[in-house]
């Protein structure tokens, strides 16, 4: 039996571009921006597209040193619970941070996620980027997956 990997790649492609934004029971505190958005990828390991909901806090704190430089540093985690084409339940567990010396209305940063398959499903880990999105005060409103997407299976 031969897989088509081209509407698996066409699948997580359009997922990992769909835009991570609030929505209205979304938080924001000061520095810190909480929401859930969806998020998919295809499992390496046998080629199932798990998707689901993932909860998603932002943090970017920014200051400026006693010389005057401006340093901002972004955290982003996420946590959630992926649903398989094949019936496998995916717990996935993100982490991303960076440091810039200058305020932007966004930031590129790396990325990388654990996702452990309940029961058989064969786990896998991801590395990739993502844009926070901040607004003119440099607080987190918002995030968006960027490919590509480094996938490897660890079973």
């Amino acid at each position: 039996m031969r897989i088509k990997f081209t509407p698996l790649l066409i699948a997580t492609l359009l997922l990992s571009m769909i835009p991570v934004s609030a929505n209205p029971i979304a938080a924001s505190r000061d520095n810190t921006f909480t929401f859930s958005g969806p998020f998919g990828l295809v499992n390496p390991c046998n080629g199932e597209l798990a998707t689901g909901n993932i909860d998603i806090r932002i943090v970017v704190t920014t200051a400026v040193t006693g010389n005057g430089d401006v340093k901002v540093n972004v955290h982003h985690t996420s946590h959630g619970v992926l649903f398989g084409n094949l019936g496998n339940e995916y717990q996935v567990s993100r982490h991303a941070k960076g440091q810039f010396d200058a305020v932007s209305d966004s930031y590129v940063i790396p990325w990388t996620g654990q996702f452990i398959g309940k029961g058989d499903a064969p786990n896998f880990s991801a590395d990739a980027t993502l844009r926070v999105s901040v607004n003119a005060d440099n607080e987190p409103v918002g995030s968006q997956g960027l490919t590509p997407v480094s996938r490897t299976c660890n079973d």
